[in-house]
């Protein structure tokens, strides 16, 4: 008899762990998921022309920091294709992995070159800034 009550001790500590276990699944799959990109959208993104310049669509875009505070760029990406990039007519080597800080107010200027080829007439690309805190996307339609 004694031996019973152990092994009945044993299985009900199991199923009390057990639900412990399951309740604090339930809260953490419930809880408020984390947003690594709160607040209000600190750049002002506007494409200011396409053209078409020979073999090449450059696509001209203005970037203004709106913000409080110093912003830093990680990244520009136009999709679909690389891209040639210049920052204030400066060429970007590597437009994955850029490190540009720029304070409030200030205004860049960034024009984004591709091949004409890589693209059929009236597409629509878009392009993709990131920064530490949020992704800025915008739309254009190419010549």
């Amino acid at each position: 008899m004694k031996n019973k009550s152990k092994a009945n001790a044993i299985v009900i500590s199991f199923f009390i762990a057990f639900g412990i276990l399951v309740l604090v699944a339930l809260a953490v799959s419930s809880a408020t998921p984390f947003c690594p990109w709160p607040g209000p959208e600190n750049l002002y993104l506007k494409v200011q022309d396409v053209s078409q310049n020979n073999s090449y669509f450059n696509v001209s875009l203005l970037i203004v920091n709106q913000g409080p505070s110093l912003e830093k760029l990680d990244k520009i990406q136009m999709h679909g294709t690389s891209a040639l990039t210049y920052i204030n007519g400066t060429e970007i080597i590597d437009p994955s992995h850029i490190s540009y800080n720029f304070e409030s107010n200030d205004k860049l200027q960034v024009n984004l070159m591709t091949p004409v080829a890589n693209y059929t007439p009236n597409a629509t690309v878009g392009i993709t800034v990131y920064t530490p805190q949020a992704m800025y996307y915008i739309e254009t339609n190419l010549p």
